[in-house]
Formats: structure tokens, sequence, C-alpha cells
């Protein structure tokens, strides 16, 4: 794949289909990049087997594609459709690490982050949001993963951002000033409405609701969104159903009284 990339045709570059061939090559690569990780064989190991191969798709199109945009080139992709309030909007921010963390490449983000701490920060869509939301559209179709019962969000690298220090609560000012929280549960509501949610996927996103509730997040993450009157209750019902909303927002209501004896503990020490 990175032999395919090297050699793109330099004609054209601002054209759909050499958008379309560069993107299916980098899907295909990100594709055997996760095979790569999972395999029997680099399993067990610590680093991605395939790093050196990723960082250079990376400079490869960024060289060729500086000819022609001032963004980075993971913008050519086309952001997802819509789902009624589940929406996608990069506000030209995108970069591959991003792109990397939606591809489920848990191995490449841990070794890209311990390395550089300081890239967990970057402008427009926190990495966290695209952990948590990482739908993205290929010019071709891949049915690799429709064909395996997977999860569609990866919970170890939404473990790895919670743990570096990703906020659940952070407001993402490009999406109605909503918070990454919401913007998750958002996301999760629209497949349950829509019967798109599948039992596997539920529960990574149960799990990943426990991470994002022991690190901080929110109850009061809803208001009056477009005239339609969420609430969380409401939400996590659809999401999961009524015991498993009822753990949740339990939960919440735990680290929130747990918080409070904190901060009571700690102002009392003073006096």
């Amino acid at each position: 794949m990175l032999f395919f990339l090297k050699k793109q045709p330099q004609d054209h570059l601002s054209h759909l289909i050499h958008y379309n061939r560069m993107i299916a090559l980098v899907d295909e690569l990100l594709y055997y990049a996760r095979e790569a990780e999972k395999h029997p064989y680099c399993r067990h190991s610590e680093v991605s087997p395939v790093e050196d191969i990723l960082d250079a798709a990376d400079r490869v199109n960024s060289s060729l594609m500086l000819k022609v945009m001032k963004n980075h080139w993971t913008h050519v992709r086309d952001p997802p459709r819509s789902r009624g309030l589940d929406e996608y909007r990069e506000s030209g921010k995108c970069n591959f690490l991003a792109l990397a963390i939606q591809a489920r490449l848990f191995k490449y983000v841990r070794a890209k982050l311990e390395a550089d701490p300081r890239r967990l920060v970057k402008p427009g869509r926190p990495l966290l949001d695209y952990a948590l939301r990482p739908r993205r559209v290929t010019p071709l179709a891949l049915p690799y993963h429709s064909r395996r019962d997977e999860p569609n969000i990866e919970p170890e690298i939404v473990s790895l951002l919670l743990s570096l220090g990703a906020n659940p609560n952070q407001v993402v000012y490009s999406h109605e000033d909503r918070t990454v929280w919401a913007l998750f549960l958002i996301s999760c509501w629209e497949s349950a409405k829509r019967g798109e949610a599948t039992e596997v996927s539920k529960r990574a996103w149960y799990e990943v609701s426990e991470m994002m509730i022991k690190h901080g997040a929110s109850r009061d993450c809803f208001n009056n969104i477009e005239g339609q009157e969420l609430s969380i209750d409401n939400v996590l019902s659809t999401i999961f159903g009524e015991d498993q909303a009822s753990n949740l927002l339990e939960q919440i209501s735990d680290q929130m009284f747990n918080k409070g004896n904190t901060w009571r503990g700690w102002i009392s020490s003073f006096f």
C-alpha cells in the first residue's frame, strides 16, 4: 500500500478521482495495520508492527497534498452524514493521529501519545471525540468489520486517552458547544433509535460510559437542544434499557457525592 501511495500520479491532485484513490489506499493500509496489531504473533507486543509504515504514509500524503491544499491531507475525506443530532464537523482541524484513533489502532496511538503527550491536545474535535464517535466515510466498500462481531469503538483507546487527561466534559465548540460526553451519548442514542445498535456495541458503550463517569462525566450534559427535550435519564434508558441506565445514573451520583466529600475535606483541613 505504501508503494502505491508513493507512486500516486502527480497530476490532477485536486480532482475527486485522486482523493478517492488516495483515501481508498489509506483505508486499506489502516485495516491491515489493525490486523497486524491483533495478529497472534504481535498480540503481546507493546508496539505496532507497522508504525514506521504508517508514519511514512502520512509523510508521503502530506508532501503530495501540500501542493494543492493548506489543511492536512485527511481533510479530503467527506464527513459522515448527520443522523439527527449526531453531526460531524472537522472545521479544518483533522490530523493523522485522529484518523488512527478512528481506525482503532491502539498500539500506534499509544506510542505517539507516550512519545509526545502534548499531542493529546488538538484544535477542533478532541481526540476523545474521535475515539467515542469514530464514524468515517470510505470511498470503497470495506466489508471486513461487518463480518465480525466487533463493537464500533475501541474501549482501550478511550481508557488510554482518559488516563492521559482527556476530559469527558470538554466543550466542542464546533458542535453547538456540546461536551464530548454529550456528543457520545447523542451518537449512541441516534443509533439505538434507528435500530442500528448491535449488542456487542452496546456492551462496549456501557463499558466506556462507566469509564467516562469515573473520570467525571457530568449528569448535567443536556439542555433543551433544538426544541427536543433531552435528558440524560431518557437518553441512557433508550440506549441501555431501564436497569443499566439506573446503574449508570447511580454511578454518576456516587461520583458527585465522593467529589463533594473530597472538596469538603480539603476545605476543612484549613480550619
